[in-house]
């Protein structure tokens, strides 16, 4: 979903740092364990046939590697949609991951195909070149087949897979040796030794787009959607609406009050977590909530 990120309902800028969270950019997410701090944006610095890419820079340095420090960005997937690469059987498919990627800081990075279900995962290795330089990366993943008895991901709802890009790791994920291209669950093999800290120092930048995940051997043209299609496919997760847009209606108090309803325009994919800007009461479900600041329809 939104691989060449010029879907950011949530604002075009965000700050984070310990835990991260949902960044800018629709569907997309970051995970942080002692990175530092830094913002996350869509800008428009972007390789030929793009207009957009996702840009995290380091506001708040943290140069060490030890232990459960981490720092990653990174897309969950549901699980039913998954169901047709047929992981956990002896007829899983392979997959070939490809994206653009630029960064000031040169050097071995790391990017992870993860069944949460099972908690098993494969990691590849890329390489970036030349600093401040876009490059093309393909990344093939065998499928996960019978390793370690480990089942697919579950048909259902919840997070099956997560593609996950490393910016920093700490020794719990790098002081064993990752073996490329090949399921496990020994979690410090995930990650390789000399990957990239990211976090090192204030001002460093790490930026992706044209990101696509697909089945095969081989890496064919990005697939780019419709504007339309691509927020339609967002919304399932995270709808914004803006409450000036909808008829308001006289209730209560003599009509001083008034009321109105939001649909929804996309079911989504759980029941949401809906919060508001601006002074007015919402009610959900018979819940009414007062005058909070932040944004509708949450259900990442």
């Amino acid at each position: 979903y939104n691989g060449e990120m010029n879907i950011a309902q949530r604002g075009t800028t965000s700050g984070s740092g310990a835990g991260g969270g949902y960044d800018s950019i629709d569907r997309w997410e970051s995970a942080s364990a002692s990175g530092g701090a830094y913002t996350s944006e869509q800008v428009t610095d972007a390789p030929d046939g793009y207009k957009y890419s996702y840009k995290r820079t380091i506001t708040t340095a943290n140069a060490t590697t030890t232990g459960t420090e981490y720092l990653t960005f990174r897309q969950r997937l549901e699980g039913q949609d998954m169901q047709h690469l047929k992981y956990g059987t002896a007829s899983a498919l392979t997959t070939t991951l490809s994206f653009w990627v630029k960064s000031n800081k040169t050097g071995t990075y790391t990017v992870s195909v993860e069944n949460e279900d099972t908690s098993i995962f494969n990691g590849r290795t890329y390489t970036i070149n030349s600093a401040g330089t876009w490059e093309y990366k393909t990344l093939t993943f065998v499928g996960q087949k019978t390793e370690e008895s480990k089942a697919g991901p579950s048909n259902d709802i919840g997070p099956g897979i997560e593609l996950q890009w490393w910016l920093k790791a700490g020794a719990n994920f790098t002081s064993g040796t990752l073996v490329e291209n090949t399921w496990q669950s020994t979690g410090n093999k995930r990650v390789s030794a000399s990957n990239v800290n990211v976090a090192d120092t204030v001002s460093n930048y790490w930026q992706i787009t044209g990101v696509q995940w697909e089945i095969g051997s081989q890496a064919t043209p990005f697939e780019h959607r419709s504007y339309n299609d691509e927020l339609t496919l967002c919304k399932r997760y995270f709808e914004k609406m803006v409450v000036d847009n909808y008829p308001m209606f006289p209730a209560g108090n003599n009509g001083v009050n008034s009321e109105t309803r939001i649909p929804f325009k996309v079911e989504k994919r759980a029941a949401p977590t809906v919060t508001k800007s601006g002074n007015l009461n919402l009610t959900l479900n018979g819940s009414t909530s007062t005058n909070t600041d932040h944004n509708l329809g949450s259900a990442t």
